[in-house]
């Protein structure tokens, strides 16, 4: 698996929030992307989430993973 992972590439410190209930979840998705050089938040709701990006400063988060 870890070659797998290799293959996707490297960032450069860019920031994302990653939403999710589960915190096993939130531990595996979080310390692969930190290895590829993103900054993780995490939030544990929807309305976690959201209270993050509203409070968030402009382009702040380059992307936003959420649980559907």
């Amino acid at each position: 698996m870890q070659d797998e992972i290799e293959g996707y590439g490297h960032f450069n410190n860019e920031k994302i929030l990653i939403v999710d209930d589960n915190d096993t979840n939130l531990f595996v998705v979080k310390t692969i992307l930190e290895d590829r050089g993103l900054i993780v938040d995490t939030a544990l709701s929807g309305s976690e989430g959201i209270a993050r990006f509203k409070h968030s400063g402009e382009n702040e988060y380059v992307g936003i993973l959420a649980k559907l």
